[in-house]
């Protein structure tokens, strides 16, 4: 995933859509990588090869095999907010996303918290 996140941010989206191409013919793909391979498509040039309802079933398909990971959930979130202008259909992904979070965010200040303590036990 490093290569493929590495040509994003150096903005080389159509080398990114063809890297995924081929992991998806060879072994299949992450849903990190679709949610990549959507964002690269909707910031992508505009050759005609992709739609941007593509970058929306490159999100729906991430959440087929990761139905809460919350990198598509976002996405699809500010496509169907950005892209469709329809607030009604983006706010349930948003709101899946932010319960993902705050229960992550809550356990890593959990987790941090107790480790301070330990620490601080062992001084």
């Amino acid at each position: 995933m490093g290569s493929l996140e590495a040509l994003f941010d150096a903005m080389d989206y159509k080398q990114v859509i063809d890297e995924i191409a081929k992991m998806r013919a060879e072994n299949g793909v992450s849903a990190a990588a679709l949610v990549l391979l959507g964002k690269a498509i909707q910031l992508g040039p505009d050759d005609g090869s992709f739609e941007l309802r593509d970058a929306e079933a490159s999100f729906l398909e991430a959440l087929t095999i990761e139905p809460r990971y919350a990198p598509a959930l976002l996405q699809l979130g500010w496509y169907y907010f950005v892209v469709e202008d329809n607030a009604k259909k983006a706010l349930p992904y948003f709101e899946q996303a932010e319960e993902i979070c705050d229960s992550q965010l809550s356990s890593a200040r959990d987790g941090a918290s107790q480790c301070r303590e330990e620490l601080a036990d062992d001084h």
